[in-house]
């Protein structure tokens, strides 16, 4: 991620061969409320611990749909103490991502403090706000916290595109030429193209991250420029809808105009950071 100073904005640039070389998380959403609870409805029923490791071990099998933070502490209880580090080892790779709070209120779920470290040598990768993570340090006791602190001070956090984001009033300016529809296969096996993946992301970080004073706009680029507002909007929970159903609506077409793109977005005198995506270099003067 290289980030320049452009006057008052702040632009990060994200070249594709980023998020290649680092994806490794199922884009096929959240599960939906009915899924969890048929699925928490047979936990319930399941008396013997190894039944309702089964069931979860099915449950990922047959459904491609990630975990929420909010979900997985749902299922937590029906896995006590060593079995719940067990469980975050097999839902590595389908969380939807974790908030720092939502960690913690898990590792608090495992009381022998070598099993907790464990479970967030885990975790860690899945930090939805990294900028957080050191206030887990009180989980644990004076002679892990060596390891702990190394374990806090390497977390990335779960976006590799966007990063943590500090800025209150953003625009993600996001290329939708043809070259977003080169298709790569992720380290769990999944193919699909550039544009998906940026997509998967910037949904992840509006359902998790934004607070309510979040102020942000969408502009797309291919051979010409489109916005999704004509100016920065707050991100209330009609706005974020709003903006999940454009951004599942874009199209890779077109060729690369990204100085264009980037007039448009510098000529907004409230925005102060610009999240540039782009597949590659502009062939457009």
């Amino acid at each position: 991620l290289q980030k320049t100073s452009m006057g008052l904005h702040g632009l990060h640039l994200v070249h594709s061969n980023a998020w290649e070389r680092h994806h490794e998380l199922p884009i096929n959403g959240v599960r939906s409320e009915r899924q969890m609870n048929r699925f928490v409805s047979k936990l319930a029923k399941s008396m013997q611990s190894a039944d309702r490791i089964q069931h979860l071990v099915y449950e990922i099998k047959r459904s491609p749909q990630a975990f929420s933070g909010d979900q997985v502490i749902a299922l937590a209880p029906y896995f006590p103490g060593a079995q719940l580090v067990l469980i975050l080892h097999l839902l590595d790779n389908h969380l939807f991502g974790l908030k720092c709070n939502q960690a913690a209120q898990l590792l608090q779920m495992i009381p022998v403090p070598e099993e907790r470290l464990e479970a967030l040598q885990v975790i860690d990768e899945n930090l939805l706000d990294p900028v957080n993570r050191f206030q887990l340090r009180h989980l644990f006791p004076p002679n892990l916290l060596p390891q702990v602190n190394q374990v806090l001070a390497e977390a990335r956090g779960q976006s590799h595109i966007y990063g943590s984001i500090t800025s209150s009033r953003v625009i993600f300016l996001i290329d939708t030429s043809s070259s977003m529809n080169i298709e790569f296969e992720t380290r769990c096996g999944q193919h699909f193209n550039r544009l998906q993946y940026i997509v998967h992301d910037l949904h992840k970080l509006l359902h998790h991250r934004v607070q309510p004073q979040f102020k942000f706009n969408i502009i797309h680029f291919d051979t010409h420029v489109h916005r999704w507002k004509d100016s920065l909007t707050l991100a209330t929970p009609h706005h974020l809808k709003q903006a999940e159903h454009y951004l599942d609506h874009l199209e890779a077409k077109g060729e690369t105009n990204t100085y264009d793109a980037l007039k448009v977005a510098l000529s907004d005198k409230e925005v102060d950071t610009i999240y540039l995506l782009s597949g590659g270099e502009p062939p457009i003067d």
